[in-house]
């Protein structure tokens, strides 16, 4: 797309239009004016009028402008987790609010991917992603099971019962979680 033109034809909103200021902010990111940008996005940010999705992606517009790297940029974006109860809906409980908010820095990761066309931007894209999929995996479970080794075991069930394996080895209780 031609965001130098788009960014010519537009001027810059009034202090009050939260949508207008969000707009304007995103076409100079486009442009690669970004710190051009902060004054727009932080009005949108912190306008009293923004609610839930918006000002969660106002926010991450903002945080995305200030950051030096990925890293500064992931470490905003954790920040915001303070800001999730904004995103809730009447009657939601803690594990409701947190499936919104990683679907909100999920739709994060689809917003700064729209913001360019630049390969400098999917390191951003990637943080995003890679914190999405760290806080949704459950720390894995290992169960192990230990073989023993019977040196000339017997050739069946049968031989082994009448050879008194059984009652020489630890019986092995092997019901539990798997």
């Amino acid at each position: 797309q031609d965001w130098e033109g788009s960014l010519a034809m537009r001027t810059p909103p009034a202090e009050r239009d939260m949508k207008g200021n969000f707009d304007y902010a995103v076409s100079l990111v486009r442009n690669g004016r970004r710190a051009k940008a902060e004054p727009y996005a932080a009005n949108a940010a912190t306008n009293a009028q923004a609610k839930g999705a918006f000002r969660f992606q106002a926010l991450t517009l903002q945080a995305y402008i200030a950051a030096k790297d990925p890293e500064d940029f992931l470490a905003r974006i954790a920040a915001l987790e303070s800001q999730k109860d904004t995103l809730a809906a009447k009657g939601d409980g803690p594990v409701e609010l947190d499936k919104r908010y990683l679907l909100a820095v999920r739709d994060a990761g689809r917003f700064v991917y729209s913001l360019s066309t630049k390969p400098e931007i999917l390191p951003y894209v990637r943080a995003l992603t890679d914190f999405t999929r760290k806080r949704l995996m459950h720390p894995e479970e290992r169960i192990t099971y230990e073989a023993r080794y019977l040196k000339d075991a017997p050739g069946s069930a049968e031989a082994a019962l009448r050879a008194g394996v059984f009652e020489k080895l630890p019986q092995e209780n092997r019901i539990g979680k798997y």
